[in-house]
């Protein structure tokens, strides 16, 4: 969130011609210019050479590598690492799917057996 501010930032700010610059927030960008300017201006040099593209491939790098931590798998990785009563839980679900789906099959094998019935009793009674 942080380096995507500092983009927008950065795209308001590098706008040229009055134009193009718009309010942020409801603020003109020409009031809080001198404020920007001045945390700028305070900032440790790295942060001034920074262009555009730099934030936008640091951007981009940041939130890859928060969807790959945050990726389903990687989550239930870790938390089997972290809470051993957390497989468990995995286990008594798994185990419930399963005896749902043997219900379901169960239900759905009586169900045909009726359906069969029925159209022998109907073939029955022509």
């Amino acid at each position: 969130t942080f380096l995507m501010r500092v983009e927008e930032n950065q795209m308001e700010f590098q706008a040229e011609g009055e134009g193009k610059r718009k309010a942020a927030s409801g603020i003109s960008l020409d009031a809080i210019a001198p404020i920007f300017h001045q945390i700028m201006q305070d900032a440790p040099s790295e942060v001034n050479m920074v262009s555009l593209e730099d934030l936008q491939t640091m951007s981009a790098a940041v939130e890859k590598a928060f969807n790959e931590i945050t990726d389903e798998t990687i989550s239930h990785l870790a938390l089997l690492r972290l809470q051993p009563s957390y497989l468990e839980r995995l286990i008594n679900e798994m185990q419930d799917l399963k005896r749902q789906a043997d219900r379901a099959g169960t239900k759905a094998f009586e169900f045909n057996a009726s359906i069969h019935q029925a159209d022998n009793e109907l073939i029955g009674l022509q």
